[in-house]
């Protein structure tokens, strides 16, 4: 799903016209981005948290040149979803990929 996916979506649930759904998309995803430029987590009940993380600087290999680079420390967001956002998207997931017990000729669903 893309932005504009989400923008269709919108208009079609909402009484919103195309241009009033791309303008609350768009002022949603700048409120979310001064918020991490700010280092703020951002928790969504029943959905989930983005939380700033900071990575140190490390040292890494560049296979293709066979060289050490240097990575610098940096600001980056990491997404953690709630209990009820896990349970909804494996609702009935776990049964769908089970492994028949007796080894049936049923494929198995990884």
């Amino acid at each position: 799903m893309i932005k504009q996916d989400i923008i269709r979506k919108l208009v079609s649930t909402t009484s919103l016209t195309t241009s009033e759904a791309t303008i609350a998309v768009e002022n949603t995803l700048d409120i979310l981005a001064n918020a991490f430029k700010r280092g703020e987590n951002i928790e969504l009940r029943n959905f989930g948290t983005f939380k700033m993380i900071e990575r140190k600087a490390k040292k890494a290999q560049d296979m293709g040149r066979r060289i050490t680079i240097n990575l610098p420390a940096r600001r980056t967001v990491k997404f953690e979803p709630s209990k009820t956002l896990k349970e909804t998207i494996n609702q009935g997931y776990q049964s769908h990929c089970a492994v028949h017990p007796h080894g049936s000729n049923n494929p198995i669903n990884f």
